[in-house]
């Protein structure tokens, strides 16, 4: 080991350091990709423009249950070779940086004394986390006995390491997964060392972990430095793959998966010779310097320029603050004033740019009233422009399409004309930007009364459900917000409890009550991609209503599959797994 961790390496991953002895655990994998497309989204960040520490989002200490810092070990670790203890003052805000400081004034904290104060910063409750990409810009501090760190930490479940810097090897950063099996089993696993032969403390450098289902990558100023993956193949380097075939595969001891205790993201400067025994002998033995002669000099400090989480999906309690968006009306049916708002920041206010066809009579600090210049059908558009004040975001826009009048008679379509399987449902659309529409129907042909079908609106769509075996003919009308209609279009419904079609769809409908909490289909209506998440191995089907297949995808846990070319309509996604089977309905949508 000692010749490994003596080696300059530039992209290196070590596999189960600790629990030896033990046999690797294994899973079965169904084949398929492991690789995650879905991009990043900024969910939290902190710039650190202000002039004191965000107490909304930060602890400046080891919270207890309640938040606070009353027991010793909320301040002070319980192991005497850390030599610091962690007080409010030493952490300082200015200038767009944050600064933990570590002063030699020898604190005393509930009757325990240190020889040092520093500083640490520890996200609150709300913002732990399971899954998602961690990045600082920060400077270190150098020499000896100082060990700064920018980390997460979930209690007795998952500690990911994103950098950590022993101030007497300036030239190497720390990086990987160490997890806590149990308060008494502690097992270290994939442990990265790098270097590029530079002095980590003498500048700022960007330190991001990503931290997926199957995979953790750690970066260095965005050049990628080494990886931990869950599925081992003893003697194969998957680490270039995606696609992995259907096989039993060794699993990384210690591979964080965030429950059931979500992490929280910390920086901290700590002072000593490390925070174990292991660590002591760990640093003596990377750097060449005795344990003896670890003295760290009066003060040093560590910087921060920013913090920032993404996550691919934002998960409960996150939103994507990147997401600005302009709601309001579609419809624009005649001269009257209608507003519009901007859904963002509160400190961000837009400029609005109208087309055309539209005049601006008003607006605030998030919205803008407008009338259109006539009411000859049209396309029109409503955008806010913007600044990113304080927001790391690359957008700068947001913008609504909306509709001026409506076209006397746009057609409705009907998906699929024939035939429907019982319990089915089929869809009907008027080709526009989406609107509110009043839908209704009459039987125009046998049966006399259409008592086996249930027409639900649903915007510029409506969904008719078959629920009686039989034939149908109808007529289909929808409204619109302005009073235009469209239609009627006629539709024939032929409903079969048998057809080797429904045969399939019928299957999983009769399993639709089976427990799907854990079970996620996203975002429904969906434009151009779906995404379906499920804790466990997975084959996903999606259907058109007519019954037929359309793509297969095998998982586990998130997959992401391609509408982008489905027709606007009605669709079934199917998920099978070793035990059960679901089914979800699902609304495609291209206006």
């Amino acid at each position: 080991m000692k010749n490994t961790f003596l080696a300059l390496m530039a992209f290196i991953t070590i596999d189960s350091l600790g629990q030896s002895g033990q046999p690797p655990p294994t899973t079965s994998w169904p084949g398929g990709d492991i690789c995650e497309s879905i991009p990043w989204k900024l969910v939290f960040f902190d710039e650190f423009n202000g002039t004191t520490l965000n107490t909304n989002k930060w602890y400046s200490y080891s919270p207890d249950q309640y938040g606070t810092a009353t027991q010793v070990d909320c301040r002070v670790n319980p192991d005497p070779t850390e030599h610091q203890i962690y007080l409010d003052q030493n952490v300082v805000v200015g200038g767009g940086i944050c600064k933990l400081l570590a002063i030699r004034n020898n604190p005393t904290f509930m009757g325990v004394t240190r020889e040092y104060s520093s500083g640490m910063i520890n996200t609150k409750w709300d913002y732990a986390f399971q899954f998602g990409a961690m990045e600082t810009r920060c400077k270190f501090a150098g020499g000896n006995g100082f060990w700064p760190a920018f980390w997460c930490f979930g209690g007795n479940g998952t500690e990911i390491d994103a950098a950590e810097f022993f101030g007497a090897d300036p030239g190497s950063i720390h990086m990987g997964c160490i997890h806590w099996d149990g308060p008494t089993n502690f097992g270290m696993d994939a442990l990265v060392s790098t270097s590029k032969g530079a002095d980590y403390s003498s500048d700022y450098h960007t330190y991001r972990t990503e931290w997926d289902q199957n995979r953790v990558r750690y970066y260095i100023d965005g050049v990628q430095m080494g990886q931990t993956d869950r599925l081992i193949l003893p003697g194969v380097d998957l680490s270039e793959t995606c696609d992995f075939p259907a096989l039993t595969y060794q699993t990384q001891r210690g591979f964080p998966y965030g429950s059931p205790n979500k992490p929280k993201i910390i920086s901290n400067l700590a002072i000593g010779h490390g925070s174990l025994p292991y660590y002591t002998e760990l640093e003596a033995m990377i750097t060449g310097i005795p344990v003896a002669d670890y003295v760290p000099t009066n003060s040093n400090e560590v910087d921060i320029d920013y913090i920032r989480l993404y996550q691919r999906t934002p998960q409960a309690g996150f939103t994507d603050l990147c997401a600005n968006t302009v709601t309001g009306p579609f419809d624009i049916c005649n001269s009257k004033a209608i507003t519009y708002t901007f859904n963002g920041p509160g400190d961000i206010s837009p400029v609005w740019t109208l087309s055309p066809n539209l005049t601006l009579l008003s607006s605030t600090a998030h919205t803008v009233t407008v009338s259109a210049n006539s009411l000859t059908p049209a396309n029109a558009s409503i955008t806010a422009n913007y600044t990113n004040s304080g927001y790391p975001c690359p957008q700068t826009t947001a913008s609504l399409q909306v509709r001026i009048g409506a076209a006397a008679s746009p057609p409705i379509t009907v998906a699929p004309p024939y035939p429907a399987c019982l319990g089915n449902i089929v869809s009907c659309s008027v080709a526009s930007i989406p609107e509110t529409y009043s839908w209704s129907y009459v039987p125009v042909g046998p049966p006399a009364t259409a008592g086996g079908l249930n027409l639900t609106p649903s915007g510029s769509n409506c969904l008719i459900e078959v629920n009686s075996v039989g034939n149908y003919q109808l007529q289909i009308w929808a409204t619109n917000t302005c009073g235009m209609s469209a239609g009627p279009s006629k539709v024939a419904l032929s409903a079969s409890s048998t057809s080797p079609k429904c045969a399939m769809l019928k299957r999983s409908i009769a399993e639709t009550e089976k427990d799907q909490n854990s079970l996620l289909v996203w975002p429904n209506p969906a434009n151009d991609k779906i995404i379906v998440s499920l804790d466990e191995s997975y084959t996903v089907t999606i259907f058109n209503a007519l019954g037929e297949k359309l793509n297969t995808v095998r998982s586990r846990q998130q997959s992401e599959m391609d509408v982008s070319t489905y027709s606007s309509g009605i669709y079934f996604v199917i998920i099978e797994t070793a035990t059960n089977i679901y089914n979800k309905k699902i609304v495609v949508n291209h206006n």
